[in-house]
């Protein structure tokens, strides 16, 4: 097998295992609101922690390593302690 043939078929068994959850998922979800808030059954630790990963994930990694890079190191530690902030009263604000 060629290089190529490979990452095709791994991003084709990617997108076929990604769609069979989606569908397995969507046979779960009654409404949109389960959907939307797992059908408010997040407590406030787990409330936290997936708000946590979704901006760890994305807004830290990449866009302080970006501030960081293009406007010193300041900008980029700047953007995290905001971060850390926001998802504190996010916590505190939105969880019961």
């Amino acid at each position: 097998m060629g290089g190529n043939t490979v990452i095709v078929t791994i991003c084709v068994v990617y997108f076929l295992v990604m769609i069979g959850t989606g569908i397995y998922a969507s046979r779960k979800n009654k409404k949109a609101s389960d959907f939307l808030v797992a059908g408010r059954k997040l407590n406030a630790p787990m409330t936290a922690i997936t708000l946590a990963a979704v901006q760890i994930g994305v807004g830290i990694v990449l866009s302080s390593a970006t501030n960081g890079y293009n406007e010193g190191v300041w900008p980029g530690i700047y953007y995290s302690i905001g971060c850390g902030g926001g998802l504190i009263l996010a916590g505190l604000l939105t969880a019961r």
